[in-house]
């Protein structure tokens, strides 16, 4: 039985539902970071008034602050002629929608992360908040 772990539900929700398929490319991606870092800060909120104004829909779904899907929406604009918003997923098979899904999350308290990353040398207080 696979085992996916760790992060967000991101990559699950990908193997259950598919993703849209990836339509910019790194060097897209640095001029857009590029066209929105003012006084080596990324300008989230500059990036939203600009996806706002191409595709509001797209726009609505995506906090102000969320740099990384924001960077990829204004990307796929720039790389083609299709709105974020127009975008669907790659349609599962079959066989995928049969498949029978267990999901659970462990909460732990953050001291003891802190604790357990300390013990390892793995904590960094840039992090930690």
């Amino acid at each position: 039985m696979p085992d996916v772990r760790g992060g967000t539900y991101f990559y699950l929700r990908a193997l259950q539902n598919g993703c849209t398929p990836c339509l910019s490319s790194p060097g897209i991606i640095d001029e857009i970071e590029n066209e929105f870092f003012e006084e080596d800060e990324p300008q989230s909120s500059k990036m939203h008034e600009a996806l706002t104004l191409k595709d509001p829909k797209a726009a609505e779904k995506i906090h102000p602050n969320d740099r990384y899907r924001l960077v990829r929406a204004l990307a796929v604009l720039k790389a083609s002629s299709q709105l974020p918003s127009q975008l669907e997923a790659a349609t599962s098979s079959e066989r995928q929608r049969l498949r029978i899904w267990l999901k659970y999350a462990v909460v732990v308290p953050r001291m003891c992360l802190t604790k357990e990353s300390q013990a390892h040398g793995t904590y960094d207080p840039k992090w930690a908040d």
